[in-house]
């Protein structure tokens, strides 16, 4: 019955708790037992304490040291609580790796959803194939000439209809298929606008050197600058010709639009400047060949809702183009019904001073239609994004409150900064999405007409939007580095950057200040021979490359002489040097990483994973299968007793075998009995006698001492147990750990110190028994000198040297 069972597992619960709270009980009663027992060895005569003790000069106490009894009950009672506490730091752990798990797969899920990389790469493919790949005009686009060119051709390509259309069967019925290019929609018109600057002075070099004074109108020659961000735009279309007139009527592409009233985006950045979204613009519609051979341009001014038809030949001649334009944008969109994808694509073609063309292209594969609740899947991706959302906000309220909790002391730690830039981001691309889902709704409603730059502007933030989703993404990833400390063999990557952090940090610091110098001097002496030194930022991604051998040596050689001995001196310094002093750090470190290890596994300190397995239902097992193997390791040593079934005295090779046989010792100790023999028999009579049997039952014993569990005080996962040196130090990424050399030296102090321990409580407990048992008139007796409450006692070797001494106080 339902009742029935609810109460059971009631009972069950109440029963396991009470078992909890006993366990817990026991321990402090333990802690009790062993105050009360350490108090009573205290103790003098009568329940009085006659004396405190300490070791050291005169005024100093030492604590008092219990019997073997009560030291035994200590130790089980810490052990016990040792491994509670272990415990409930190891759930803790797991379950905030479970949150974080579950925040991470969220996430990514979300972008696999909304994005088929595939397919989109695909759709952008085609048009930079289509448009200029084919045509070669990465390279060969160089000209005033070339430029030409390639507006009539893309603007051919990007406006005619396709095989599809022309045959009839296109999507939907022949009213509805314009536009479309190989089954993709063409949305809103072709734009194409011009970006300028006003001319400006020469410079005195031109004006008095390279011309004579006596040039006439000398004060009206002009020069044209590069494009600056900071100068006043041209926003009225002039020419240094005073014929020049245009009519704004017949011609709309000479007048200024800002980027308000183009509904651009503020600025753009390409190859070589940063431009606004201003300029002067014409926006086409359809574009054909007529009969007589001259292609036809159906344009609509902005502002208007009346078609302009002029002839490409109208718009080429009409001197658009000279020598202030600075950059010329190329601007369409399309869209796949398949697919539900935009294609958002600007191509830029920059007039340098130098006189030369640059193309520069961006193809942007953007979703606005991404969420909805239509289908299984919309919900699911809805579902997740508020899973995430949710997680994300929890996260940043406990950073905040470590943040003051920790006050200074949050910012030592690396993988703090890793959470709070992680968070951050995540929470500003929530936002974002929200901002770009909101404009991508209010721009796709019924009636409203599009332009390109409105969706320029949309296909630059969902682009921005997917590019703060990948650093988010791998940000994420890469945190589970953090919870690598689940196990000490997983964390062994992190931890030998935490120890190398420093030294590499130097070296990078060597790298970049040798690397800078070389760029310089690359940029000076092949920057105007090749692309990969024509400035400073590109002279260093060559030189990066170059140290891990990736190198052109044509670009090295463009000046023979001293091009092949830079790259030889760079490629010894960089790689050969510098890389393997990096190399041998890192191996430094990953061998004290290791050794370690060892420490821990010597200690018995246990990880994360350890007492997870321990505890769970591995743990079960293991603990079962332990038990299994004592049992039978008893069984071996019941049995050794008896071994000697003629009753000599000594045992042979016959009565070994036969033990062996019968207990199956040899699967379980891993040795046979002849190996027994040749081990034990040492004075080679082929018989064992008493005392080395007595040593093979030590071995046994030991055996079976190993197998189980010690009362470890100290079985903390591994974050606990370094938690004094900083949690950032013992696993992850925050900080250099001292030389090999250095920590052989700690442990070396650490056994020295112990055994000296060790040694002084000899001392101190033979000092107890001579200042008791010694005769009234004896030199080690305790003598009162004067009023003083204190006494010196002295134990004093062969030669009255004193090797210790101790203070006597009296109660009272």
């Amino acid at each position: 019955m339902p009742g029935a069972s609810m109460a059971a597992a009631m009972g069950r619960k109440k029963a396991k708790k009470a078992a909890k709270m006993a366990e817990l009980q026991a321990i402090k009663d333990g802690k009790k037992a062993t105050n009360a027992s350490a108090k009573a060895a205290s103790m003098g005569p009568g329940g009085r304490m006659p004396h405190s003790v300490s070791f050291g000069p005169p005024g100093t106490a030492d604590s008092s040291r219990p019997g073997t009894t009560s030291s035994a009950q200590s130790d089980e009672g810490k052990a016990l609580l040792a491994r509670m506490k272990s415990r409930k730091t190891a759930m803790k752990f797991l379950k905030e790796f479970a949150l974080f798990t579950i925040w991470v797969i969220s996430f990514t899920i979300t972008l696999l959803i909304t994005r088929d990389d595939t397919q989109n790469f695909q759709f952008g493919n085609l048009f930079k194939k289509y448009l200029i790949e084919d045509q070669g005009w990465d390279s060969s686009l160089n000209t005033v000439e070339d430029f030409w060119a390639f507006i009539q051709s893309s603007t051919l390509k990007v406006l005619s209809d396709d095989i599809y259309t022309v045959l009839g069967d296109d999507f939907g019925a022949a009213a509805q298929n314009e536009g479309f290019l190989y089954g993709n929609k063409r949305i809103g018109q072709l734009r194409i606008r011009q970006v300028r600057v006003p001319s400006d002075q020469c410079s005195s070099v031109y004006l008095e050197r390279i011309l004579s004074p006596d040039t006439a109108d000398l004060a009206q020659i002009r020069c044209y600058p590069s494009f600056s961000r900071g100068d006043t735009l041209e926003r009225e279309f002039s020419k240094e010709d005073p014929d020049f007139a245009p009519d704004l009527e017949q011609q709309p592409w000479f007048k200024f639009w800002t980027r308000q009233e183009l509904l651009e985006m503020a600025f753009f950045s390409a190859t070589f400047a940063t431009y606004p979204g201003s300029g002067y613009v014409v926006d086409i519609e359809n574009a054909f060949v007529r009969n007589d051979g001259e292609i036809q341009l159906n344009t609509i001014p902005w502002g208007q809702s009346d078609y302009l038809n002029v002839t490409f030949s109208e718009l080429k001649n009409s001197r658009w183009i000279d020598l202030k334009t600075r950059a010329v944008f190329f601007d369409f969109t399309f869209f796949n019904p398949n697919l539900n994808v935009f294609l958002v694509a600007r191509i830029v073609v920059e007039f340098l001073p130098s006189g030369i063309a640059e193309i520069f292209r961006t193809f942007r594969i953007v979703d606005p239609f991404r969420f909805g609740t239509a289908t299984t899947t919309d919900l699911i991706l809805f579902v997740l994004n508020g899973v995430v959302a949710m997680i994300t906000f929890y996260y940043l309220i406990e950073e905040f409150r470590a943040m003051w909790t920790l006050k200074w002391k949050y910012f030592k730690q690396f993988w703090h900064w890793v959470a709070l830039v992680n968070e951050a981001l995540l929470f500003a691309l929530l936002g974002l999405t929200a901002i770009d889902e909101m404009q991508a709704r209010s721009l796709f409603v019924d009636g409203r007409e599009l332009n390109q730059g409105d969706l320029q502007s949309l296909g630059f933030m969902l682009d921005q939007e997917k590019n703060l989703s990948g650093i988010v993404v791998i940000i994420m990833w890469v945190r589970f580095y953090k919870y690598c400390t689940i196990s000490r063999k997983l964390s062994t990557l992190t931890r030998t950057l935490a120890k190398s952090a420093a030294s590499l940090f130097l070296f990078m610091i060597l790298f970049v200040i040798a690397a800078f110098g070389f760029a310089l001097g690359g940029t000076l002496i092949f920057g105007a021979d090749t692309y990969n030194f024509y400035n400073i930022n590109i002279s260093m991604f060559t030189l990066l490359r170059a140290s891990f051998g990736d190198f052109d040596y044509t670009d090295w050689s463009s000046n023979r002489v001293v091009g092949p001995a830079l790259l030889v001196i760079w490629c010894m310094f960089s790689n050969a040097i510098l890389l393997n002093i990096i190399v041998a750090v890192v191996c430094e470190a990953f061998t004290n990483v290791m050794m370690e290890n060892e420490d821990l596994d010597e200690k018995g300190v246990k990880s994360v994973l350890d007492i997870f397995l321990e505890s769970g239902l591995f743990g079960r097992k293991m603990a079962a299968r332990l038990q299994r193997k004592r049992n039978q390791i008893g069984d071996i040593e019941t049995a050794l007793s008896n071994i000697d079934k003629d009753g000599d005295g000594t045992t042979d090779i016959n009565e070994l075998e036969a033990w062996i046989k019968s207990t199956g010792a040899d699967k379980l100790l891993g040795i046979t009995a002849i190996e027994l023999m040749a081990k034990y028999d040492t004075d080679g009579s082929g018989q064992l006698d008493q005392e080395e049997m007595e040593e093979i039952k030590e071995f046994i014993l030991k055996e079976k001492e190993a197998l189980t569990p010690a009362q470890n005080t100290e079985e903390l996962d591994i974050d606990q147990d370094m938690g004094r040196r900083g949690y950032s130090e013992m696993a992850l990424m925050g900080g250099a750990w001292p030389s090999q050399g250095t920590e052989e030296r700690i442990l070396t102090i650490e056994g020295t110190v112990l055994d000296i321990k060790n040694k002084v409580n000899m001392i101190l407990a033979k000092l107890d028994t001579m200042a008791l048992a010694a005769p009234p008139d004896s030199p080690q007796r305790p003598q009162t000198t004067g009023a003083l409450p204190a006494v010196r006692v002295a134990y004093r070797g062969d030669v009255h040297k004193i090797i210790a001494s101790k203070t006597v106080v009296a109660e009272d």
